[in-house]
Formats: structure tokens, C-alpha cells, sequence
């Protein structure tokens, strides 16, 4: 039964994955480069507004819809991982060790972005209100998250790759 849910959980991984990912790579990357051009460089607010404009999937008819597509799925996958330490010997095994270690940053930033968004716009909350969240999902997205994301990614194109050509194969 364990093995059974495993493998359809795989296979739904496997469909989804794809159809995600571009949209978590923009965000990962529009994230880092709007903190780090704010922090680190010095540009104002409104220089890099249309990176935070991208990180928020601004470009979307419906912004709130990148919580339901990025944000919860993220969430949900913080409670679906083990802990288990060992070198990674493919690159399946490295895609799960990165996901084992970054799922409580992952799933925090998720949760503090999803709550601030829902708050501000769907609760009409004052930003001094909730922007505690904001700062909480900054931090940890600047730390890990931009990075981590960005080489769960990529693993997981390499598994998808390895795993064409292999079919390709025979």
C-alpha cells in the first residue's frame, strides 16, 4: 500500500513538476535579485519594483492565483518529508536530500509570503499588521530559499532529463 502511494505520488510529481517549475524558477530568481538589489546595491524601491512586480506573478490576470500554484504546493511538501542523511549518490538522491533539507525553509517562506498576501489582499489587513510576515519570509528566502530552490530545480531537470533518455533508450 506504502509503495503503492509512493509511486503514484511520484508519478504526479512527475506531471506536475514541469508545469510549476518555470514559474517557481522566475520567482526564485526575481526574489533574490529584488533583496539583493535592495540590500546589497542600494537600488530604491521603485528601480527593482518590476522584479518584486515578477516575484509576486504580477503578470498574472489574478495575482492571488501564484498562492494557490506555487505557494500551497510548497506547503503541502513540507509535510511529506523524512529525514534521512547519507551522500547522494544519483541525482534522484540528490533532488531528495536537497528537498529533506530545505523543506522547513521552504515551507516557512511559503507560509509567511502566502499569509502576508492573503492578509493584505484577501483580509484588506494594514501593512503594519502583517508585516512582521514579510520580514520573517525575507530573511529566510534571502538565506535559503533563492538558492535552495534553484538546485532543487535543477536536480530535478536532471532526473527529467536522465529519465528521457533512459525511456529514449529503451
Amino acid at each position: 500500500m506504502i509503495d503503492t502511494l509512493k509511486k503514484n505520488s511520484r508519478k504526479i510529481h512527475g506531471w506536475i513538476a514541469p508545469v510549476v517549475t518555470p514559474g517557481l524558477l522566475i520567482i526564485a530568481l526575481t526574489g533574490v535579485c529584488y533583496r539583493w538589489s535592495r540590500k546589497v546595491f542600494g537600488y530604491e524601491k521603485n528601480e527593482v519594483s518590476w522584479l518584486i512586480e515578477l516575484h509576486q506573478t504580477g503578470y498574472l490576470t489574478y495575482p492571488l492565483l501564484y498562492v494557490f500554484f506555487h505557494g500551497i504546493p510548497l506547503i503541502r511538501s513540507f509535510w511529506q518529508k523524512n529525514f534521512v542523511f547519507e551522500m547522494p549518490q544519483t541525482a534522484r538522491h540528490l533532488h531528495q536530500k536537497l528537498s529533506s533539507f530545505l523543506f522547513i525553509a521552504l515551507g516557512l517562506t511559503a507560509l509567511t509570503g502566502v499569509l502576508y498576501r492573503v492578509g493584505k489582499d484577501v483580509f484588506m489587513l494594514e501593512k503594519k499588521y502583517v508585516k512582521w510576515l514579510m520580514v520573517i519570509h525575507q530573511i529566510i528566502y534571502t538565506a535559503f530559499v533563492g538558492i535552495g530552490l534553484i538546485s532543487m530545480i535543477t536536480s530535478g531537470g536532471v532526473v527529467f532529463v536522465q529519465k528521457q533518455i533512459a525511456r529514449y533508450r529503451g
